[in-house]
């Protein structure tokens, strides 16, 4: 007989579902502007979040990596959102969401101020990777 198999959450899905829900993000920045992709005619500030692999742990917990951009707006204004998100997923306590189970987060790499300098003027971006413990 076979092994029965677990299909573990999708970690982005996840993550910016419970970013929207917390309300001390919404004071900061629109629930539509946390994303995978940034559109093409963008109104700053948004937050990107992107799966960055991670670590299975067997029968069924997503140890997953996680990537989050706050990009736009002031330097000032996407510092506070980064930081704010920061907060977010250090909060991480078994909170459910359609997507799955957010267990835990903790961070990778804190927040760095890396502006993206293709536009001119530069436009404002902090990153951080985060582990992110989730299951179905």
């Amino acid at each position: 007989m076979a092994n029965p198999i677990a299909v573990l959450p999708d970690a982005t899905l996840a993550v910016i579902q419970y970013l929207r829900l917390r309300t001390e993000l919404m004071a900061l920045i629109a629930s539509d502007h946390i994303v995978t992709k940034i559109p093409t005619s963008p109104t700053y500030p948004y937050v990107v979040v992107q799966w960055g692999g991670g670590n299975g742990i067997w029968p069924a917990i997503d140890d997953a990596a996680v990537q989050i951009d706050s990009v736009g707006g002031t330097k000032v204004q996407c510092g506070q959102i980064a930081r704010t998100v920061r907060a977010c997923i250090w909060a991480i306590a078994n909170d459910i969401v359609p997507a799955g189970v957010l267990s835990s987060g903790a961070d990778n790499m804190a927040p760095a101020y890396i502006p993206d300098t293709v536009p001119v003027p530069p436009l404002p971006r902090y990153t951080a990777r985060y582990s992110v413990l989730l299951h179905p």
